[in-house]
């Protein structure tokens, strides 16, 4: 065991990945290893917010690295809630600097629709750590949808542990490697001011920041981020 302290003594070491915002960024402290974080709240903001911290994740944290990211997508069987947009993704790409190509190569996309595929995602992940050792950043979209989403009809407290079961260990195997996770999830039906994400109790205890995200108002020029939880920001 260490202290909380010797953890983010080592992590200041490692350079952040940016969120693509430099106001998120001083609001989170950017991406920083071994953290895990949720985003919740308009589909939109998140789906941006993705694509900009997936582009940061392939920059080089050091003279010649070629760092490597994961993204998990669980949706159901529809075509259009596992699709992602792949011409902004290519945009950001080529604006970072890199060859499109030998980026998009570094980059693997996993997909679950029901909840033991997520649990095999997992296992694939494992798997995937043992060949891939520089592996700097595991995106999740969607990390509870299938809980709600999966087919089966009977039995529906297997498919919540089912769920549940892969985000421990998907935890776990982040944290032993001091690989970031990033993580969005839905909002909770709720009357609150401020919404708060869906299986609220099981993510705030597993999630280290969590984040609402909400749309401009009529007379407001920026989206706005509501911190939710984290170990440095009120």
């Amino acid at each position: 065991f260490i202290t909380g302290l010797q953890q983010l003594q080592a992590s200041t070491g490692v350079k952040p990945i940016s969120t693509g915002s430099p106001e998120l960024d001083e609001i989170t402290g950017g991406i920083r290893q071994d953290m895990f974080y949720l985003y919740y709240g308009e589909k939109p903001l998140i789906e941006i917010l993705f694509r900009h911290v997936l582009a940061h994740s392939l920059e080089p944290r050091f003279p010649g690295d070629h760092p490597v990211a994961v993204y998990m997508i669980c949706g159901n069987y529809r075509r259009e809630r596992i699709d992602i947009d792949t011409d902004l993704m290519v945009e950001l790409i080529e604006s970072s600097g890199f060859h499109m190509e030998e980026a998009l190569q570094r980059i693997y996309f996993f997909t679950a629709s029901s909840a033991d595929q997520q649990g095999l995602l997992v296992e694939e992940l494992e798997r995937l750590i043992e060949r891939e050792s520089n592996i700097s950043l595991v995106m999740i979209r969607g990390i509870f949808k299938l809980h709600l989403d999966d087919a089966r009809t009977r039995n529906r407290h297997v498919v919540v542990e089912e769920v549940q079961r892969s985000i421990i260990r998907l935890r776990q195997i982040c944290a032993r490697r001091g690989i970031p996770i990033v993580a969005s999830g839905r909002e909770a039906s709720s009357r609150r001011l401020l919404p708060q994400p869906e299986a609220s109790s099981f993510l705030k205890h597993l999630a280290n920041v969590i984040i609402y995200l909400r749309g401009r108002g009529k007379n407001s020029r920026y989206n706005r981020a509501f911190v939710v939880k984290s170990p440095t920001r009120t």
